[in-house]
């Protein structure tokens, strides 16, 4: 199931155009901690955006149906150092387009049906360096 999510949320991620039609976002990995120290990451192009997995808790229906509401944290990284990203202030811009993207995103997959996402919750870095 989590399969299913990812892969429908990186292409649909990836699906982002610039008013060229150029792709937005560079890069959609899992997410694991590669910010944190990026000097031992593999290098990855930006703006990246990494999906994280919260921890699901699943409720049974019947017949060995299930359902779960997933919950899923976004980390976007831009380089505030290059082009466009200089202008901090248009991370707001890539997250209001990612939001606009995903709102509109559902899949069904073998047995698995997975409804639009939800944005909840937002938080802003305020404390970054190069990334």
């Amino acid at each position: 199931m989590r399969k299913v999510i990812y892969t429908a949320i990186k292409q649909t991620l990836l699906s982002i155009k610039d008013s060229n039609n150029n792709p937005v976002i560079k890069h959609v990995d899992l997410w694991n901690q590669q910010t944190v120290l990026p000097e031992e990451e593999q290098p990855f192009a930006t703006p990246a955006v990494f999906i994280e997995f919260m921890q699901i808790r699943w409720n049974p229906l019947a017949q060995g149906i299930r359902e779960a509401t997933v919950q899923i944290a976004l980390h976007v990284v831009t380089d505030s150092r290059v082009g466009a990203w200089s202008d901090v202030l248009n991370v707001f811009v890539l997250m209001d387009d990612i939001n606009k993207a995903l709102h509109r995103l559902s899949t069904v997959d073998g047995n698995y049906t997975m409804d639009s996402l939800t944005l909840v919750q937002s938080q802003t870095d305020h404390d970054f360096d190069e990334l």
